[in-house]
């Protein structure tokens, strides 16, 4: 990189790929004298409120309040090296593009400067057919950059153009690594701005995101919660639905369930509904649950995610949950003993059963784990691992610090009451009014109140300091929710326990039921 120092030595030019700069250091005061560019929704320029703008026919120049330094002359300069480098790293602006530094009596302004050129957002207005293309392109810059640089691209294609059929970023801005909501929202938003763009180019489009994604080692977990966060942006609006579902449709990893599975309890004999949680393959404390279920006359049941962990009925315990009578929602664990997301946030304990269970897991049994659907749901009724905040519904909690923002999310989306498990704590947060929210420890009535969330709690580790197991049945035809807790036969899972060479502190997390 060489600096280009202009004859009155108060623009110092930055060209990012080697070239001339586009105008002299006398034309870019001349247009920074004029009046600048006002950005308006819609209109050919976008921004932010901290970036002053200005352009002619032939360039777009942009200065940043955030970018402008009091300091020395040789610390700005260094800054701006150390930034042009990075950029140039990741190959994704346009060839013309070109920093400057503007002192302006020992306050040096920093900026810089692009060639002129149709950015995609009006592209769209004029010739919808042609977008597709280039926005194949944006999700091979935005994945490619999210693998090398752990940063993430904002997608409004108003940050992109295109010269000769070829697109940049323009932005100067590179954002925090992107969660499955910053994705979604973001992709979600770009088919609201384009409702031009046919089901078939959603499609096509959704197929080029997965190619993308996979190419630059996004897991298909990561692409599914992608998916889900689209899913809960329609809200209402009949021509995003159907782009959303389009994009959907293109975009889905084909070698897995969709994320949520409809479910129904048509049958008289279904009004009374078993729910089950976090049995973590404890064979004895699930037989002595699924027994009382039968004596109760129960005949369908949803186990809500962990079936697999911490203990060390495997095999057995997914055999005996492998049935129709039975509805699985996939867990954390479960989802990482199948090999589908890495370990981390695991503790070095679970880690370790985890790796235990994955060694002894039976090839069906695998590729049935990896099939659960993420939730399931049904006439106003949501049921998950974790939370219904969280895009992959296994990852998050409901538990004190995040139980509000939960129940506004059951508001925000008509849900009548989540069922979930991943707490271990048995009992339900509820609302009824706007502030009324509490925890109930008791049987209840969901009639009692607008909206709840519902954790049976643990059928194979409880938290509660009562070593016995614990699930919760739903009486639709009166909306009761029971909780129970009955014994089991403790001493066979921790006798296995033993002879599997469980670590000692696992066992005792069981016995004392924390």
């Amino acid at each position: 990189m060489t600096a280009q120092l202009s004859a009155d030595k108060n623009i110092i030019f930055f060209p990012t790929a080697g070239q001339l700069p586009l105008i002299s250091a006398q034309a870019l005061q001349a247009l920074l004298d004029k009046q600048q560019v006002k950005f308006k929704h819609g209109s050919a320029f976008s921004g932010k409120i901290s970036t002053r703008l200005f352009a002619d026919k032939q360039v777009v120049v942009k200065l940043r309040a955030n970018y402008s330094h009091s300091h020395s002359k040789k610390r700005t300069l260094d800054w701006l090296k150390q930034h042009i480098e990075f950029e140039q790293s990741l190959q994704i602006y346009h060839p013309s593009r070109c920093w400057f530094v503007l002192d302006k009596d020992d306050h040096y302004v920093v900026g810089n400067l692009t060639k002129r050129l149709e950015s995609l957002h009006t592209i769209a207005v004029e010739s919808v057919v042609n977008l597709v293309p280039l926005i194949k392109q944006v999700w091979q810059l935005a994945c490619g950059v999210s693998s090398k640089s752990n940063k993430r691209l904002d997608l409004a294609l108003s940050n992109f153009i295109a010269d000769a059929n070829k697109v940049y970023y323009v932005d100067d801005d590179l954002y925090a690594t992107g969660r499955p909501v910053n994705w979604g929202a973001a992709i979600a938003a770009m088919l609201r701005h384009v409702p031009e763009l046919s089901i078939q180019a959603c499609q096509k489009s959704g197929r080029d995101f997965l190619l993308s994604a996979r190419r630059n080692a996004f897991t298909d977990n990561f692409i599914r919660e992608v998916l889900t966060v689209m899913e809960n942006s329609k809200h209402g609006n009949k021509r995003l639905t159907e782009q959303i579902d389009g994009f959907i449709t293109g975009a889905q990893p084909d070698q897995y369930s969709t994320m949520v599975r409809e479910v129904s309890f048509d049958s008289a004999n279904q009004q009374q509904i078993g729910l089950l949680a976090d049995v973590h393959a404890n064979l004895p404390a699930l037989e002595a649950v699924l027994a009382e279920l039968k004596h109760l006359g129960i005949q369908r049941s949803i186990v809500l995610g962990d079936l697999v962990g911490y203990g060390p009925f495997v095999n057995e315990t997914l055999a005996c949950l492998m049935r129709d009578d039975l509805i699985c929602i996939m867990g954390n664990h479960d989802s990482a003993a199948a090999g589908l997301h890495d370990m981390r946030g695991f503790s070095d304990l679970a880690k370790w059963v985890i790796d235990w269970s994955a060694e002894r897991l039976h090839k069906q049994q695998r590729e049935w784990l990896k099939r659960l659907p993420r939730a399931a749901a049904w006439g106003g009724f949501l049921a998950v691992h974790g939370a219904p905040v969280d895009p992959g519904f296994y990852n998050a909690y409901v538990y004190k610090m995040t139980y509000e923002e939960n129940l506004n999310e059951l508001r925000k989306r008509a849900i009548r009451a989540c069922f979930h498990g991943h707490t271990h704590i048995q009992g339900a947060y509820v609302r009824e009014g706007r502030l009324s929210d509490k925890f109930i420890a008791k049987s209840y009535s969901l009639d009692d109140y607008q909206h709840s969330l519902v954790c049976p709690g643990s059928v194979g580790f409880p938290r509660s300091g009562n070593t016995d197991t614990q699930f919760a049945v739903f009486d639709q035809s009166t909306s009761q929710i029971s909780f129970m807790n009955i014994g089991y036969d403790l001493e066979h899972t921790l006798a296995k326990m033993r002879d599997e060479k469980f670590p000692e502190f696992m066992m005792q997390k069981l016995i004392h039921a924390r």
